[in-house]
């Protein structure tokens, strides 16, 4: 959800109400001074003025059956309003009227008073055409003090009251019976006054949920038999009110705050934080004037809510299907990114201070992560203390504190199990999980253990052993800027690594056993692959090819083979005015795809495999690249830029959808096939992750 617009002074007097009306997409407001506003919900310009309460208006609804606006107010009024501003029909209570609801079920209105609750049927012979409410009510006094809250689920009514108590009433079916007959009662539901009440559906289960809130500074949330399921505690005021937003699965909480507190309802997990950055990214500024959230609306037909402050304000928010659906944070810049597929997926970055983090989403929900961090610097001591024959190629010494010690780039060899991280410092290290602990774990595990003999697969108790260093290899002499990872088992005996820096070398390394291969060498006799700095490399699993980037504008493709001297020089390609800082190999199109820093974007297709028969397609993307990957089901081409994340079609370079939430320079981009998602990394220090691209299939 994110922010889309603000109405600012409203009303003369604080809003005391809020409610929509979907066919003619106009909020309406009450107010403590007794009138109502119908304003449109785009320009908020106000349609209608409703001057007829003397009193607060209490409680709004659209009734849409009857295309009817129902008010209610502390003058005792209810008060049913058409297109004009003249009533449509007046009820006079007598007493102050605190809510009001609509049973379809039964054809009544429903409102909550002082100790009591008032149904209200059609009158015979009128229809929800022209409906005209029955003065003669239902009343029914179960409750001790003020209804506050109604809520109509098919045929129940459910009641929530200062009195603390929740009561379930049964409506019946028999046209001469309009009682509520009582069929539960809660007497204490909560410690204090409850002050709202409202439903949600679970479609796992096909049910419905109740879900309470109160001065006792917690929400509940009830079967539709109102038996407790979660207490969510902790808030920090009385709850004002609550809304469950179907989309996104999130429940909103409202607790006379100046932003809102999110939860999973199913697991009743406080999920602000995964959250705050993309829905109240915009809020800020209103909260710098102090303004307190008091009333939610939520519009199913428009997929927006709706939200009134102590200030006469009034929010829209709006779901946006392209915004993160979980916001990660990290102490510092992340650069590096990957992830390895096996289960559970893991998901590692790699920031500016020389520290990975792995991350691991909780079974409880999609939206919060487990995190695990280990230092550069900490692999660097252990080694230092360990058997550097076999474990070593060779340790540089460089100062760190002078060279830099971000983590540039990361990948991830499934064969291996083994995670490789390049970085300033000039060194690759080499991570491997714990196999020590991993043996120790696998020894603990109770002989029949049911819960361990389903697992089967070895890799659970790998990751939960954790990762250490094996080694770190050195053969750079300034940063390394690309890793790529060489790999077929019916060809090779084991995996290969490439690496390029900022120094111009490639180096090639036997991941397995962690020894250098060679390095390239040029005619000259020298190890320099280029004019100027490398600033990324990729491998073409299906060509058997990789290309790097470079500093001096061109892209370099060779051919691969075990002995780096023999890498054939297979195709310069030219075209960018600047430095090259992005190329990775597109297998679903078979076309390279390189990013610069001219802001543009190209796909290099080969027709026919032929490096003579270049098709290339430019997108001037108007600002630099800074992360570029593509889409491993479809090959749409992921490109950061600055902040901002697109999506473009492979063979049209289309623009699909663009992607905004964060609020730096996007650094790193993964696609994760499993989960349908993409990942990306930014300086503003954290993490998103988007739902993936799905290509629209027109049906035959």
């Amino acid at each position: 959800m994110e922010l889309k617009t603000t109405h600012r002074e409203v009303h003369c007097k604080p809003i005391t109400a809020i409610t929509f009306n979907p066919l003619r997409r106009e909020i309406i407001t009450g107010s403590e001074d007794g009138s109502i506003k119908v304003w449109e919900s785009e320009s908020g310009k106000t349609v209608l003025n409703l001057n007829h309460h003397q009193g607060w208006v209490t409680d709004l609804f659209y009734w849409q059956d009857a295309k009817l606006l129902v008010s209610a107010s502390n003058d005792g009024l209810l008060v049913t309003w058409s297109t004009s501003t003249v009533p449509h029909q007046e009820i006079r209570i007598g007493n102050p009227i605190y809510c009001v609801a609509w049973n379809s079920k039964r054809e009544q209105i429903i409102i909550g008073m002082s100790k009591s609750v008032k149904a209200f049927s059609l009158v015979d012979g009128s229809s929800l055409s022209s409906p005209y409410l029955n003065e003669k009510c239902e009343t029914v006094s179960h409750h001790s003090d003020i209804v506050k809250s109604i809520v109509c689920i098919e045929s129940r009514v459910y009641t929530a009251s200062f009195d603390r108590s929740i009561i379930m009433y049964e409506t019946s079916s028999y046209p001469s019976d309009r009682t509520l007959h009582v069929l539960s009662v809660f007497r204490q539901a909560h410690t204090a006054a409850i002050t709202c009440l409202t439903m949600i559906r679970d479609n796992e289960s096909n049910t419905w949920q109740i879900i309470s809130g109160s001065f006792d500074r917690s929400v509940k949330l009830w079967t539709q038999d109102i038996q407790l399921i979660h207490k969510i505690e902790g808030l920090s005021g009385t709850i004002t009110s609550i809304s469950y937003i179907p989309l996104t699965r999130v429940l909103w909480v409202l607790c006379g705050q100046q932003e809102v507190a999110m939860f999973d309802p199913k697991s009743g997990e406080n999920i602000t934080e995964y959250l705050s950055r993309q829905d109240d990214s915009r809020l800020v500024g209103v909260c710098n004037n102090k303004y307190q959230l008091l009333h939610l609306h939520y519009v199913p037909e428009l997929h927006e809510v709706y939200c009134t402050t102590n200030r006469r304000t009034v929010m829209a928010w709006k779901y946006n299907s392209f915004a993160p659906i979980s916001t990660l944070q990290c102490r510092h810049c992340p650069e590096g990114l990957t992830y390895t597929g096996k289960s559970p997926i893991l998901i590692f970055t790699g920031d500016s201070d020389g520290r990975i983090t792995k991350w691991e989403q909780l079974q409880l929900n999609n939206f919060m992560y487990s995190s695990d961090s280990f230092t550069l610097q900490d692999a660097r001591k252990t080694l230092q203390f360990a058997n550097h024959h076999s474990m070593l190629t060779s340790l540089s010494q460089t100062d760190t504190s002078t060279t830099g010690r971000s983590v540039n780039k990361l990948i991830f060899a499934e064969e291996l199990d083994i995670l490789v991280a390049a970085s300033e410092d000039s060194n690759v290290y080499v991570w491997a999980f714990d196999d020590q602990a991993m043996h120790e774990l696998r020894d603990s595990i109770p002989v029949g253990d049911k819960m361990f003999q389903k697992m089967g697969d070895e890799t659970v108790t790998n990751r939960v052993a954790g990762l250490t260093c094996r080694r770190v290899l050195n053969k750079h002499t300034q940063s390394v800027t690309g890793l790529a990872l060489v790999s077929h088992p019916k060809q090779l005996q084991t995996t290969y690594l490439l690496s390029c820096g900022a120094d111009r070398r490639l180096c090639m390394w036997d991941l397995r056993f962690g020894t250098l291969v060679g390095t390239y060498i040029n005619s000259a006799g020298c190890e320099v692959a280029s004019e100027e700095a490398i600033t990324d490399i990729a491998y073409a699993n299906d060509r058997q090819e990789f290309a790097y980037s470079s500093a001096d504008k061109l892209i370099y493709i060779r051919k691969f083979t075990t002995q780096p001297n023999n890498w054939q020089l297979l195709h310069v390609l030219q075209g960018h005015e600047s430095e090259v800082s992005h190329v990775i190999w597109n297998s679903v199109a078979r076309a390279w795809v390189s990013g610069s820093d001219d802001c543009t974007l190209r796909t290099w297709t080969l027709e026919q495999g032929d490096y003579l028969r270049i098709v290339t397609a430019v997108v001037d993307t108007q600002c630099p690249i800074t992360a570029l990957t593509c889409d491993v089901l479809n090959g749409a081409v992921i490109v950061g830029l600055q902040d901002v994340i697109r999506v473009y079609e492979s063979g049209t370079m289309k623009r699909l959808s663009t992607h905004s939430g964060h609020r730096d320079s996007v650094r790193g981009l993964l696609h994760v096939p499993e989960r349908s998602q993409y990942i990306s990394s930014s300086w503003d220090g954290s993490i998103c992750i988007w739902n993936s691209y799905k290509p629209y299939n027109r049906m035959m």
